[in-house]
């Protein structure tokens, strides 16, 4: 394999580089340098290898010979017109990017690691295509020099070595084609003359190989391949001589040289930037006791506002007063009353009932106002605790919606609480019992008057059926004391009644204070167990901290574990 120390040391690199990236996404470090990403870039660049000859000298066997498969189609006739590219590519492409240079993608996964470059024949046509071959020399990372072993004196191709750099030169390897078409002893005679010509030309010996690339891809296109074939095709000491070529690259080594110096500036950067962000974890204590701090304003707001909280429930239960009022003022007209002396009153259970009903609904309603009001006040705060973790501490908290799923059960149990307490605090204050007292006692009257009308009739008429030898008018007389008792009765009927609406009225106005004393302590517990739960998401920041702490020590070990790999891969770069 051409460059196999290059390519495990680039695997070395390339899959510490994976694990850093992981290790920076899992901090929160973005800010993975560019060059880095550049250096990675010239890292994964194939080993660009280009092949020179003449025509029908053997260069596209040679490298189909080498790379197995007919990437490059071999022919007796001057088959290349112009510089082929072979690069990798999801799709097969042919793209013209030049006259003289053609760039044929094709998806061979082996060009992933090797790409190159099969040129015309250095003595077909006028030529033009030197200067394109003289760009590209100080770029690649091999040239082959193919010579035909039955022609290895052709005079244009050693022309065409001469001009090339010295660098050129220390990347360039003689390959003498086709020799499973000589013997050994010409073989020798002729590679003893090839180093004498090189000096003459170049000014040095360059390496020479000698190789059948035909016995080669006939040894590769069995299965399994043929290994002493492929052996004797000579192939398999020229990949090994290349390979020490590139593993020897100045310019290999410095893009490894380049990546682990890019990889030991990101661990680093990480290390300051883990640093700084302890350094903001470990002193937090001012922060969050400035948190802690406005929460207490807040609760001691609401403490502020309790009174007028509760001036508002007393206006709750005074805005019933004028009802109430209107049903006993009309269960205490004549005819009404009149009833009540033969069937069972009700109206204190009907008074205490509509009251608790009316309370409830109002109250509850209150209620949820000031839930949904404490909620809001909370949400701003946490809107504005977020930036502020951010910023002090490095802290993402979700945001107060995705957080705040409690306070709705807090809401609907203060809600209900609220209207639970206000049915009790109604039957506690007695309007019912104090009413049904007043009743009787008008009731009672009301009884008296009428017993003593029925009374009269009675007398008038048992004097009238029975004593019929007394005068007639005694009976007449009798009876003329009833109406002065319905007059009467009517009287005390008029004055019970406004005794009763005026007792009713002063008790239901000294009774705010009363339904309110008996609300304030549930209503206080509801909206300490707003601040509760409240208090429960900020507590969040506390056990994020923690957290924090515990995840910077982990990913402190993880950096030392990074940290030592690396140096154990950048020791084996040189």
């Amino acid at each position: 394999m051409i460059g196999k120390e290059y390519f495990s040391k680039k695997k070395q690199l390339s899959e510490l580089d994976q694990s850093i990236r992981e290790f920076a996404g899992r901090i929160g470090f973005d800010e993975y340098p560019a060059s880095q990403e550049e250096a990675l870039e010239d890292l994964n660049r194939p080993i660009l290898t280009m092949v020179c000859g003449e025509v029908n000298a053997g260069k596209s066997t040679l490298m189909n010979g080498l790379f197995g498969g007919e990437l490059c189609k071999a022919s007796f006739l001057p088959e290349t017109k112009q510089l082929q590219w072979f690069r990798y590519g999801k799709e097969d492409r042919d793209v013209e990017t030049e006259v003289l240079v053609c760039e044929k993608y094709r998806s061979n996964e082996f060009l992933k690691q090797y790409s190159f470059i099969d040129t015309p024949g250095l003595n077909a046509g006028d030529g033009a295509h030197h200067g394109e071959m003289l760009k590209f020399l100080p770029e690649v990372d091999l040239v082959l020099w193919v010579f035909i072993v039955s022609n290895p004196w052709t005079a244009c191709t050693w022309d065409f070595l001469a001009k090339v750099d010295s660098d050129v030169l220390d990347k360039s390897v003689i390959v003498l084609q086709q020799v499973d078409r000589s013997n050994s002893g010409e073989l020798k005679t002729i590679m003893h003359h090839l180093r004498d010509l090189s000096e003459q030309k170049v000014g040095r010996a360059l390496p020479m190989l000698a190789v059948s690339a035909e016995l080669a891809t006939k040894a590769q296109q069995r299965e399994p391949r043929d290994q002493d074939m492929f052996f004797d095709s000579g192939v398999l000491q020229l990949e090994d001589y290349l390979a020490d070529i590139v593993d020897a690259s100045a310019k290999r080594r410095h893009y490894l040289a380049q990546a682990s110096r890019g990889l030991g500036q990101c661990l680093r950067e990480m290390d300051r930037f883990m640093d700084a962000h302890g350094a903001r974890l470990r002193d937090n204590k001012g922060f969050l006791i400035q948190v802690e701090e406005e929460l207490d304003i807040l609760r001691a707001r609401q403490r502020d506002q309790l009174e007028d909280k509760f001036a508002d429930m007393r206006e709750v239960f005074s805005a019933q007063q004028e009802n109430i009022i209107d049903i006993v003022r009309k269960k205490l007209r004549l005819l009404p009353s009149m009833v009540s002396l033969f069937v069972e009153d009700r109206v204190g259970r009907q008074i205490e009932a509509v009251l608790q009903a009316e309370i409830r609904k109002a109250v509850e309603k209150d209620a949820a106002r000031v839930g949904d009001g404490i909620r809001e006040e909370c949400r701003m705060h946490w809107d504005s605790v977020l930036p502020r973790v951010q910023n002090e501490l490095g802290l993402d908290l979700p945001v107060f919606k995705a957080s705040s799923a409690g306070f709705d059960e807090v809401k609907k149990n203060f809600v209900t609480s609220m209207g639970e307490v206000s049915e009790q605090s109604i039957i506690q204050l007695r309007l019912r019992r104090s009413l049904e007292e007043q009743m009787e006692k008008r009731r009672n009257v009301l009884q008296r008057c009428m017993s003593s009308i029925l009374f009269l009739f009675t007398l008038a008429g048992l004097l009238g059926a029975f004593v019929e030898f007394l005068n007639p008018w005694l009976s007449l007389a009798i009876l003329m004391g009833v109406p002065a008792l319905l007059v009467y009765m009517n009287v005390r009927a008029l004055r019970s009644r406004r005794r009763v609406l005026a007792l009713l009225s002063d008790r239901l106005d000294d009774s705010p204070g009363d339904f309110v004393d008996g609300i304030r302590e549930e209503y206080s517990r509801g909206l300490h167990d707003f601040y509760v739960e409240y208090g429960g998401m900020l507590e969040m920041v506390k056990g994020d901290l923690v957290k924090a702490l515990d995840d910077l020590a982990n990913n402190q070990e993880r950096w030392n574990e990074l940290f030592l790999e690396f140096r154990d891969v950048e020791s084996r770069m040189y």
